[in-house]
């Protein structure tokens, strides 16, 4: 029988599995919302999982989820996968694009999942609510040094990978049918629409972290404390991308920084590439960065920003605020836990999923014996 306890200060939900921890609980907050409109609305229960309670069940056989140490020493696995193993890193500036045309239709959606959202933005109307074209992510070829995409619409994203536990009887829900080999399926294999999003940490030049607390008028993770940047790849600038050089690293992932924060590219000193990462979730996989800017706090808590999805908030991080460093060169053991726990007693929110695997994917640079993949035993599933 699996045990749950609240870890740290955060109000994240564990369960133990013999030596090692499994992490859920990172989207209660976003779901009890939710459920609580829909319940007014329509009745029915959210279509997506939130919490991750249920990952255990379904990708039980998954190899390279990211784990932490957690304070008692111990691994703490997030529901991750890492799409470029960290034993044979993604060379970001020399990998190739390509973008596959037309756009990638799901062979089906779940229609009430959808509906659920819908009428959620419908319930407010501040809640942006548009069938965008986003960048998916058809297959990576670590060996080739090559990423495809294709492009998607955010509704086909809505009806298939945030309805993945939807009710669709008398059919298995997408999850069941994704994870059928109780593991995610290859990229290129997936029916779902898998857009692909970005989130990026943010350090300032006198010592800050920049973080975003999101409003409650989003759809994703409303409430909660995500990275400095954070959103959507459009297809837009995969393409643009293709012709300026048909390379990663002319991709547009800092737009979402211009956008949230004002920080415009000018105001960039370093960018540091962490990864890609396929959440359990949702199934969407995710761009990682960490950057830093010739800014201090207070210029960049003054810049206007076009989007207004949360509040932009900075944490003193002190000689830690680095995309990139060694810990031998700092002399100082970087107290992860202690920063989370500042984070979190500073902005007295949950933090996301997303931002947690930010943190952990910056913090590997300092300490690879910290932060490491592997797949938890079977037993600790049971």
């Amino acid at each position: 029988m699996a045990r749950q306890r609240t870890y740290g200060k955060f109000g994240l939900k564990l369960v133990k599995w013999l030596d090692s921890y499994y992490l859920i609980g990172l989207g209660t907050l976003s779901a009890s919302m939710l459920n609580l409109i829909w319940h007014k609305l329509r009745q029915q229960k959210v279509p997506l999982d939130w919490d991750g309670k249920n990952a255990p069940n379904f990708y039980a056989s998954q190899e390279d989820l990211l784990h932490i140490k957690g304070r008692d020493g111990t691994a703490t696995f997030l529901p991750q996968f890492l799409l470029t193993p960290f034993d044979s890193p993604l060379a970001f500036e020399e990998t190739t694009i390509s973008l596959v045309e037309p756009n990638f239709t799901p062979p089906y959606t779940v229609e009430n999942g959808f509906q659920f959202y819908k009428a959620e933005s419908d319930f407010n109307p501040s809640k942006v609510f548009f069938n965008g074209e986003l960048a998916r992510i058809n297959h990576i070829d670590m060996n080739k040094l090559h990423i495809e995409f294709q492009g998607v619409r955010f509704f086909d994203f809505v009806g298939t990978n945030l309805s993945l536990d939807a009710d669709r009887k008398p059919f298995p829900t997408l999850r069941t049918e994704s994870a059928k080999d109780q593991k995610l399926p290859p990229l290129e294999q997936s029916t779902l629409a898998n857009a692909s999003g970005v989130n990026g940490l943010i350090f300032t030049c006198d010592g800050y972290m920049i973080i975003q607390k999101r409003n409650d008028n989003v759809l994703m993770r409303p409430k909660q404390i995500c990275s400095g940047f954070s959103g959507f790849n459009d297809k837009k600038d995969i393409a643009t991308a293709i012709k300026i050089s048909g390379k990663l690293r002319d991709v547009d992932f800092m737009r979402e920084k211009d956008e949230e924060t004002g920080i415009t590219l000018s105001d960039i000193e370093q960018i540091e590439f962490l990864g890609i990462a396929q959440e359990l979730v949702t199934e969407m996989p995710n761009f990682y960065f960490a950057v830093d800017v010739r800014l201090t706090k207070n210029d960049v808590l003054s810049l206007s920003h076009k989007d207004s999805e949360g509040t932009v908030a900075a944490i003193e991080f002190g000689k830690f605020a680095k995309c990139r460093q060694k810990l031998s060169e700092c002399g100082d053991t970087l107290p992860f836990w202690e920063l989370l726990d500042k984070i979190h007693n500073d902005q007295k929110s949950p933090i996301s999923l997303p931002f947690l695997t930010n943190m952990a994917l910056w913090y590997r640079a300092w300490d690879k014996t910290f932060v490491d993949s592997g797949r938890p035993n079977r037993k600790q599933f049971a």
